[in-house]
C-alpha cells in the first residue's frame, strides 16, 4: 500500500509539472494575443474616429486612395500568408515526426510570435495611409464589384488577367454560406453591393495600371469575406462585449446578422435571437 501512495505521489508531481511547464509555456503567450487583439480593437476604433469615412460622401473615386487601399492589401495579404505559412509548417512538424510534446509547445510559441506583429502592423499601416478600416473595406467592395465586371465581360481584353478571379471566390464564397452555422451570410452580390458606373471606370484604370498589385494582394476567402463584412458600428458593439457565444467560435457581422467560424455554433442575428426568415 505504501508503494502505491508513492507512486501516486510521483505521478502527482510529474502532472503538476507538466501544467506548471504549460502555464510557463502558454499562459503568457495566451496573455499576449489577447492584449494583442484587444489592442487591435481600440486602435482600429480609433482610426475611424481619426479619419472617419462615409461612403455615402463619394462622388467620385479617388485614384490615388483606391491605390493605396489596394497596396495596403496587398501588404496584409504578405503578412498574413507568411503567418498561415508558419501555422502549417508547425502542423507538418506534428505530423510527420516523432515529435515530443515540449517541442510541439516550442513550434507553437514560435508560429504565435510570428503572427503577432501582423496585429500590429494593421493599425500602423492604416495610420500611414491616414485611411480608416471602413474605408479599406468600401474600397475591397468596390474591387470585387469591378471584378464582377470584368467577369461578365463589360470590359476588354486588356483585362484578361482578371477573368476567372470572380468566379473562383464566388465558388468559395458560396461553399462558406452552405456551412449550416453560415445560413444567414447574403448572396455575394448583396455583400458586394452596387457602384455608379463612373466609380467603377476609375477602378478599372487602378486595377491596369498594376495588376500584380491587385493579384498579390488576394487573401483567402475567409479574410476576404472579413474585409467586406466590416462595419464600424458593428464592431464598436463587438469591442464592447456585445457578441460572442463562449464556445470558440468567431463572428462577423454582416447586414446585421451574424457569420459564425470556428467548429461549433450556429448563425444568431444581432440581438441573440434565432435568425428570421426575412
Amino acid at each position: 500500500m505504501k508503494k502505491i501512495f508513492i507512486g501516486c505521489g510521483v505521478l502527482a508531481l510529474i502532472v503538476l509539472g507538466f501544467l506548471g511547464y504549460f502555464a510557463y509555456q502558454f499562459v503568457p503567450m495566451i496573455q499576449e494575443a489577447i492584449a494583442a487583439f484587444e489592442e487591435l480593437g481600440t486602435e482600429l476604433i480609433a482610426l475611424e474616429e481619426e479619419f472617419p469615412f462615409d461612403p455615402a460622401e463619394v462622388d467620385q473615386l479617388d485614384r490615388d486612395r483606391f491605390a493605396a487601399a489596394l497596396d495596403l492589401r496587398r501588404t496584409f495579404a504578405d503578412r498574413l500568408e507568411r503567418s498561415v505559412s508558419d501555422f502549417e509548417e508547425y502542423g507538418r512538424t506534428v505530423d510527420e515526426e516523432e515529435t515530443g510534446i515540449f517541442d510541439i509547445a516550442d513550434v507553437m510559441g514560435g508560429a504565435a510570435q510570428q503572427f503577432l506583429p501582423v496585429l500590429r502592423e494593421i493599425p500602423a499601416r492604416l495610420r500611414e495611409e491616414q485611411m480608416a478600416p471602413s474605408e479599406l473595406a468600401w474600397s475591397t467592395r468596390v474591387l470585387w464589384a469591378e471584378l464582377r465586371n470584368i467577369e461578365n465581360g463589360t470590359r476588354g481584353d486588356e483585362f484578361e488577367m482578371f477573368e476567372g478571379r470572380f468566379d473562383g471566390f464566388r465558388g468559395a464564397y458560396d461553399v462558406l454560406r452552405n456551412r449550416d452555422d453560415n445560413d444567414e451570410l447574403p448572396e455575394l452580390d448583396e455583400l458586394i453591393g452596387s457602384f455608379d458606373a463612373h466609380v467603377l471606370d476609375a477602378a478599372s484604370e487602378v486595377l491596369l495600371a498594376d495588376p500584380q498589385r491587385v493579384a498579390d494582394g488576394f487573401s483567402e476567402p475567409e479574410i476576404e469575406v472579413i474585409y467586406l463584412s466590416y462595419s464600424p458600428d458593428e464592431f464598436r458593439r463587438e469591442l464592447a462585449g456585445e457578441g460572442g457565444d463562449g464556445d470558440g467560435n468567431w463572428r462577423v457581422k454582416v447586414n446585421g446578422r451574424t457569420v459564425v467560424g470556428g467548429e461549433q455554433g450556429d448563425a444568431d442575428t444581432e440581438d441573440g435571437a434565432p435568425p428570421s426568415d426575412g
